[in-house]
């Protein structure tokens, strides 16, 4: 029987944990995208949930704000879309 998704990722947690340190102090001790420090817990292990592979620590805000869906292309057309909103677009050609 293969093994569950909740045991391979208290394996992975496990297993990483002795690199937690090594990688705060590599990320400039705080989270990988906002740069917070950890306050009252430790910072969450990401990782990828289909390869099971570390990216790296986040803070939970962060963590919870990045889904697991989420990939390069979608967030370059996100970018496009926060830069150039398609309703800025059009008042800007009904002028």
């Amino acid at each position: 029987m293969p093994p569950s998704r909740k045991s391979q990722h208290a394996k992975l947690l496990r297993d990483n944990r002795k690199h937690y340190d090594a990688l705060l102090k590599h990320q400039g001790g705080g989270c990988a995208i906002c740069g917070r420090p950890p306050k009252k817990r430790r910072l969450d292990m990401d990782h990828d949930h289909r390869t099971m592979e570390i990216r790296g620590l986040l803070c939970v805000r962060c963590n919870r704000a990045l889904p697991s869906w989420i990939d390069f292309a979608w967030l370059e057309a996100a970018h496009e879309y926060l830069l150039h909103p398609p309703y800025e677009q059009l008042q800007k050609e009904s002028t």
